[in-house]
This record gives C-alpha cells, sequence and structure tokens, in this order.
C-alpha cells in the first residue's frame, strides 16, 4: 500500500523514483519554502487589508471576496518573482535546473462557503492530473501556507487507484479547447470540462493529508485524489506547482497512467526552471 512518508529532505533522483512507485512524500519545511511561504502570505496581507487572510471571508462580501481572489490569484501566477521561488525550491532538492519545466504557481484560497457554490463544485472533484493532459511524469508539489490537519481540511489521496483505472470523463477533455476558455483562471464554468470520475472508489482506503505550514508534499500527477470542503471556519490557503523533467518525459519515463484518455499537452505551456521559456520554445 502506498504511505505518507516524511522526509527530512531528499535527493531529486530518489524523489523521482519514489513518487513514480507510487509514494506521497512530505518533506519537512526548509528556508527556501518558508520564504515562499512568506511571500504569499505578505501578497494575501496587502490584498485583504485590513482584514485578516483567513478571516476577511466573513468581513466582506462574497462577490468582494471572489475578485480580490482572482485578481491576486492572476497576479501571483504570471509574476516571475513567483517564479524564482520555485526556482530556490528545486534548487535545493538539488534538480538539474536545465532539464526541469514547470507550470506556473497557483495560490489557492479555499473558503469556508466554498463546497456550497455550484460554481466552485469543480474544484472538489476527485481526480488525476493526468486527466488535464498531464504527462505521466509529473510531479505534484503542494505547500501549505499554515498548519493542515485533516480533521478539517486539506484533500485526501485513495492510494488504491494509483495503479488501477476507474470510469472518468478524461476522454471529453482537450487541452487546446481548455485553454481557449481560460484555463484554470477562468471565472465562468459555461461548457467547460472538469474531468472526474463516473464511479465512486467505494470501499477503498482514503488517505487523508495533515502537514505543517511551509512543509512540502510532493505526489505524482496519477494519483487519484480531491480537495475535501473546508471545515476549519478559517479560509484555507495553500500554493502549488507542477514540474516535468524533459529526459523523463522523451525517455516516457513516469508513473503508471491506467485510464488516461485526454487529448493535446499541458507542457505547451511549461517553462524552463532556469531560462523560463516554453517547452517547446527551447
Amino acid at each position: 500500500m502506498y504511505s505518507l512518508k516524511h522526509l527530512h529532505s531528499i535527493d531529486a533522483e530518489k524523489l523521482k523514483d519514489l513518487v513514480f512507485a507510487g509514494e506521497i512524500l512530505c518533506i519537512k519545511p526548509c528556508a527556501e519554502s518558508k520564504a515562499f511561504v512568506r511571500y504569499a502570505y505578505n501578497h494575501l496581507r496587502k490584498t485583504f487589508v485590513p482584514y485578516s487572510p483567513r478571516k476577511a471571508e466573513f468581513s466582506l462580501s462574497d462577490a468582494s471576496h471572489f475578485q480580490l481572489s482572482q485578481k491576486l490569484k492572476e497576479d501571483f501566477s504570471n509574476s516571475k518573482d513567483s517564479w524564482f521561488y520555485i526556482q530556490n525550491i528545486l534548487s535545493v532538492l538539488n534538480f538539474q535546473l536545465g532539464d526541469l519545466f514547470f507550470d506556473i504557481p497557483r495560490l489557492r484560497i479555499l473558503s469556508t462557503k466554498a463546497h456550497y457554490i455550484p460554481e466552485a463544485e469543480p474544484a472538489f472533484y476527485l481526480h488525476r492530473d493526468s486527466w488535464y493532459a498531464n504527462p505521466k511524469a509529473q510531479l505534484n508539489f503542494w505547500i501549505p501556507l499554515h498548519d493542515m490537519k485533516y480533521e478539517t481540511s486539506s484533500f485526501s489521496f485513495f492510494p488504491e487507484y494509483f495503479q488501477k483505472s476507474i470510469q472518468n470523463q478524461s476522454s471529453e477533455f482537450q487541452y487546446s479547447s481548455w485553454k481557449k476558455s481560460g484555463g484554470f483562471q477562468a471565472i465562468s464554468q459555461e461548457g467547460r470540462i472538469y474531468p472526474g470520475f463516473l464511479e465512486a472508489p467505494e470501499g477503498s482506503f482514503e488517505l487523508k493529508i495533515s502537514c505543517s505550514k511551509g512543509s512540502i508534499l510532493v505526489f505524482s500527477s496519477s494519483h487519484l485524489h480531491g480537495t475535501r470542503p473546508n471545515h476549519s471556519l478559517k479560509t484555507r490557503l495553500s500554493l502549488d506547482f507542477r514540474v516535468v523533467s524533459k529526459s523523463d518525459f522523451e525517455s516516457k519515463k513516469g508513473a503508471p497512467d491506467p485510464d488516461n484518455e485526454s487529448k493535446g499537452t499541458a507542457l505547451l505551456d511549461y517553462r524552463n526552471a532556469v531560462s523560463f521559456q516554453k517547452f517547446f520554445l527551447v
């Protein structure tokens, strides 16, 4: 059974081997991940001043909180300052940056009401990242901006399905169409395909995640996982990004990909960890 492994540090090649084999890694906070957390939190404070970022949703209207969050998330993702923090984290893990490509980082702001909002429903779908045309060589990095307890928040995995297929909607997903409609930053969900599962993983073990602030959770794009409703009484804050080694991709190295029928590739928009040029322009 695949498990959650807590580590103080790990070499990049060993990390990839474990993740491609299905292990889920929680790496102890390091100076670089703590710096990324501070950077993100500073932007959150400036956005929601005079309110606390985790309590602003209770003082602002739903529309105002949503609009402020959307603008912040877009700015955060597209800022080269954010990209340099990714570069620093990958460097300390001893990755060969010239061979590495990353998806732009995403700041997650999950309110305590999100699971009641119809438009936010796709955020809670169980899914594999590979169903969104992400490669099987992809490593997912997730960093909580505060301590995350599985009893009230965070997300969970269904490890038994790492190599086991499940009925899903990935055959309906076309990356070029997704991108034209705004990708993950789109506000309107009309006509968009969010590939989820078509059968419940009944009777399978659910691995619930609990991590401390600044920890680095790393897992495969092939893992079946999903966001859990936020019952913590405070806004849930985290950031994440995705990484692919070009040599791994070209040699078809990676995790099992048992049921992915998505079309196209998200790699079109991944950027080199040194030059920041897009994948097929290097």
